[in-house]
């Protein structure tokens, strides 16, 4: 059984109450997001890793407009990609156990390369392909964003509580989708 692990109280004190931008979703940050991604492919051929285009603009919604990328390599792999990938970008944005993130920008698009591996990654390639594949329920995500991007805080908050109502639902009807 998956737990799913949810953000703690802490996490959200340390954002401010600055609005967030929301910008409408703009369609030449897919071509952007898809050479972005047939280069880092490229350069992580050695490790047999598939990047992929995920967030906002990949589900082509309004959203902050960074390009996210995911990158799912296994606990063998791990250590080694974020080598490669430290030695690439020369700095890492942040990393944890199972998260790590780098980032880029090209023109005005910021991308965000999103590392994830075990029950992270599973659960995070679960929800893009069940967002992908519920536009109502991807509908409603949208005006979340849009409802409470007055303040980072509460929209990360509130971005948090449905992403966890949704994993819940999932696993409960799929029973730990891969």
């Amino acid at each position: 059984m998956i737990k799913i692990s949810q953000l703690k109280k802490e996490y959200f004190d340390k954002l401010n109450e600055r609005p967030v931008k929301i910008n409408p979703f703009d369609p030449k940050s897919v071509t952007v997001a898809k050479k972005y991604v047939e280069k880092l492919n490229k350069l992580l051929e050695e490790f047999n890793l598939k990047a992929v285009h995920r967030g906002s603009t990949y589900f082509k919604i309004s959203g902050k407009g960074d390009i996210e990328i995911g990158i799912y390599p296994n606990k063998n792999n791990w250590d080694k990609t974020i080598q490669k990938l430290k030695t690439h970008y020369r700095i890492i944005g942040k990393i944890e156990e199972d998260y790590a993130r780098f980032n880029d920008k090209i023109g005005q698009y910021e991308i965000e390369i999103i590392l994830m591996k075990g029950q992270s990654a599973k659960i995070d390639k679960g929800l893009t392909r069940y967002l992908k594949n519920n536009p109502e329920i991807l509908k409603k995500y949208e005006r979340i964003k849009t409802k409470y991007s007055s303040s980072k805080k509460e929209y990360s908050i509130q971005k948090d509580k449905f992403f966890q109502r949704i994993i819940k639902q999932i696993y409960a009807k799929h029973n730990c989708p891969n």
